[in-house]
């Protein structure tokens, strides 16, 4: 075409195209992003930040709740984690939860009978025989 009318019509139908090949991908790269989960270095911060909530939680790692209580507590975070994500696995976390997911861990704490547990054991003497 050497008509300016038709090269024109051509410019705008080839740029009308191009918008929309670019809004389906901006479509299929925002489906990943919502569905892309977090990565092991991400996986392993948050497993930093749960072992310290919970040995916090527990009164230190040398406290007698830890030595007692220390599994069902563990198990306790991750189950509450997993329920509130709505997630299998901690793993299965999605990179636009991470920020969430460890204001999440950060601010856990067990629930009442449980801290009421693990205050009547660190409250008691333990015995050390000779």
């Amino acid at each position: 075409p050497t008509d300016p009318r038709e090269l024109l019509m051509l410019t705008i139908k080839a740029h009308e195209q191009t918008a929309q090949r670019v809004d389906v991908l901006e479509e299929k790269v925002s489906d990943l992003e919502k569905s892309t989960t977090i990565d092991s270095s991400q996986q392993y911060t948050l497993e930093r930040i749960a072992k310290t909530t919970v040995i916090s939680a527990l009164g230190g790692i040398d406290s007698r709740a830890y030595q007692l209580m220390s599994r069902k507590i563990f198990s306790n975070i991750w189950r509450d984690y997993k329920k509130y994500f709505k997630l299998g696995s901690y793993r299965d976390t999605l990179k636009t939860d991470y920020e969430n997911a460890k204001n999440y861990l950060e601010s856990w704490s067990p629930e009442v009978n449980t801290s009421l547990k693990i205050k009547e054991y660190n409250s008691q003497l333990s015995m050390v025989l000779d």
